[in-house]
């Protein structure tokens, strides 16, 4: 299961997809951009009333009428400061998890070494002690 992703995100992710020129039905970019139709639906109506993607109609010989988005060189624009804003995002997030995972090697490591020195511990006191020889005076005759 990925993570959670933003609504910024998801709108440069859309808008990347709408820049290859394919013709995409709504149902295609929510299956490329794994997001559910109606999301895709809305991220769609969010990017057209911005002025961001414009939507053409055209005829296809697998469906009667079909619609083509593109993005419009405002879209363009507004794609490069999405993805800008989304490369800092992750950035930070993946320092943040960097830090996280140091954090918890070295947890892991303390409390097998701790471990390893209670087992020890333990198997000493469950261990007969060597205790040395006892030497005994020889038997006199």
């Amino acid at each position: 299961m990925s993570p959670p992703t933003s609504d910024e995100e998801q709108r440069y992710r859309v808008m990347r997809l709408l820049e290859s020129g394919r013709e995409l039905s709504q149902r295609d970019i929510a299956r490329e951009v794994g997001i559910s139709l109606g999301k895709a639906n809305y991220c769609l109506r969010a990017l057209i009333a911005q002025g961001w993607v414009r939507v053409v109609r055209s005829k296809n010989n697998q469906r009667r009428l079909a619609y083509m988005y593109l993005l419009t060189p405002q879209g363009l624009r507004a794609k490069v400061r999405l993805a800008t804003h989304c490369l800092a995002t992750k950035t930070l997030e993946y320092e943040r998890q960097k830090g996280e995972i140091e954090r918890m090697r070295l947890e892991i490591a303390t409390d097998v070494k701790r471990r390893a020195q209670e087992r020890s511990a333990a198997a000493a006191r469950r261990r007969p002690r060597n205790h040395p020889p006892t030497i005994r005076p020889p038997l006199e005759s």
